[in-house]
């Protein structure tokens, strides 16, 4: 499979990508990816307990890079190919079953930063095109096309009051395929199932033939850290499988099924950091299921959580 991505960036480097108080970013932070935030203790995300900085650097001066005042661009590539061989998935010798193939993947990527005070902007976007391999291959038939993409685009605006209380915007889809027999694989596949902190952290939808609206309200009274996700999902395609953050597969397809709301999730959150090297942290979460999840059932389902996290 050949996979072509692009990303865009866009932040301000004293704000947070995660809302809250203005912290300067050290110097050399690298540039993390869209669901990862920089933090005291290295690299993690906003509900693990820490406090976080953001990591956004403006761009060096070099090849295919410019800087203007206070804002900056940069373009780039990448290229990675990888061959794979594979024996014995059956364990067993009396049916030969060796597999080889190879994996290509190439990302065109621009970044850039501009001063826009409490405003944080990120976004992300990728498209998928190539050969699938179904089962229906192994017998001689011809590998489905690919052609898929997603993207996602979030804006955090941070008041100037006290407790830093910001709120969060995000808009996030990716393409699902209702006909399976066309010849064409429209699922868009994250190559890393990483949808915790976009998609709910039940982790009930993935970031595969889903289109999601996210909203976030929070602030950090002495200290601590509160927030309130709300987040609704719907199917790109109703027709199509409702994928879980893993991978897999939360509800088979349906050819006959015609409802796309999947439901909505609300998650609240708190981290308390208690000494430099402790910190605590809970949650609470409900998911009311819509009309495609009517198979499953109706009946809402809650989580939650309590951690206590020591580093030195």
């Amino acid at each position: 499979m050949v996979l072509v991505g692009v990303m865009l960036a866009s932040g301000f480097a004293r704000a947070e990508e995660d809302g809250g108080a203005s912290v300067q970013a050290d110097a050399g932070t690298p540039t993390l990816g869209f669901d990862v935030v920089q933090g005291g203790w290295g690299p993690g995300r906003k509900s693990s307990g820490e406090l976080y900085r953001s990591a956004s650097t403006s761009v060096t001066e070099g090849p295919l890079r410019w800087r203007w005042s206070d804002y900056s661009l940069a373009i780039g590539g990448q290229y990675f190919a990888r061959g794979e061989v594979r024996d014995g998935r059956d364990f067993s010798s009396a049916s030969p079953d060796l597999s080889l193939g190879v994996d290509q993947r190439v990302r065109l990527g621009a970044r850039g930063f501009g001063a826009l005070g409490p405003v944080v902007l990120v976004g992300e976007a990728a498209f998928q095109t190539g050969k699938a391999c179904t089962p229906a291959c192994t017998t001689g038939q011809v590998d489905d096309t690919v052609l898929a993409g997603a993207f996602a685009a979030k804006a955090t605006y941070t008041l100037p009051v006290w407790g830093s209380l910001y709120v969060t915007g995000e808009f996030s889809a990716a393409s699902g395929d209702g006909e399976a027999t066309d010849g064409v694989e429209h699922t868009f596949h994250p190559l890393f199932p990483t949808a915790h902190i976009h998609l709910g952290y039940m982790d009930y939808v993935g970031w595969q033939n889903v289109v999601a609206a996210h909203g976030t309200v929070g602030f950090r009274p002495w200290g601590a850290h509160v927030w309130l996700d709300v987040h609704h999902f719907r199917a790109w395609d109703p027709r199509g499988t409702w994928y879980a953050a893993s991978g897999a597969v939360f509800l088979a397809a349906d050819p006959a099924r015609i409802s796309g709301n999947m439901g909505t999730e609300l998650d609240l959150s708190v981290t308390v950091p208690v000494f430099a090297n402790v910190s605590l942290a809970g949650n609470v979460s409900v998911f009311l299921p819509g009309l495609e999840a009517a198979s499953r059932g109706t009946s809402p389902s809650t989580w939650g959580f309590l951690s206590i996290r020591t580093q030195i």
